[in-house]
């Protein structure tokens, strides 16, 4: 899931409180915690006690409970938002923060697209520091950090990271013009939003991938 499906997942956690809401809530915890596999005792308990769980090999399949959770609820999220952004007044102390971070953003944005090149060494000089305080040969973590796969990894992210910014910046700006009266939700806000979710989930990576 992306940033914005992220962020209207939080909208109906903190804001709706209907019981659809706080099933599918517990639904997405239980789900995170199996994932887990055996970092979590729900896990060891299913393995042992539960028929048929032991031949589940990888624990990592479960994630699609979580996530399927989280797209439910974003929309749910997204749902509470069309209908009482104008009239909830934790919808609009919500947005006068969301709209906070979307100017830091636009700040970090700035920076980061300007002086892309900066922030580029020194991702790759913290990562040559992580590396080094790790306890591997330096030989083989400077041949580590001077290859270019590490090189794009960093950039790929930097990347991301950028999008990011101005995905909450656009994200931001929407969710807080959209708790305005003058503001028709259903034919401008609402449509924009759900545009961003999913611009967000197929521009990750600068629409390429580095495997």
């Amino acid at each position: 899931v992306g940033i914005l499906v992220f962020f209207l997942f939080l909208t109906a956690i903190y804001l709706d409180k209907s019981k659809k809401v706080r099933a599918l809530f517990i639904l997405c915890l239980v789900g995170f915690a199996i994932a887990l596999g055996k970092d979590t005792s729900l896990f060891e308990f299913l393995f042992n006690f539960l028929p048929g769980f032991k031949i589940i090999r990888y624990s990592v399949r479960f994630f699609f409970i979580p996530t399927f959770a989280i797209c439910v609820l974003a929309g749910l999220g997204l749902d509470y938002y069309a209908r009482f952004a104008i009239d909830d007044p934790k919808i609009k102390k919500a947005a006068f923060f969301i709209l906070a971070a979307a100017f830091l953003s636009s700040i970090a944005l700035w920076s980061l697209h300007f002086y892309f090149k900066f922030w580029s060494d020194f991702a790759i000089a913290r990562a040559y520091k992580m590396a080094w305080h790790s306890g591997m040969p330096r030989f083989y973590v400077e041949r580590l950090i001077k290859s270019e796969s590490i090189l794009k990894f960093i950039n790929v992210d930097l990347i991301n990271l950028e999008r990011a910014f101005l995905l909450i910046v656009f994200f931001g700006s929407l969710f807080y013009f959209g708790t305005k009266k003058t503001v028709r939700m259903n034919i401008f806000i609402v449509p924009w939003l759900v545009f961003l979710a999913i611009a967000d989930i197929f521009l990750i990576n600068d629409g390429y991938y580095i495997l």
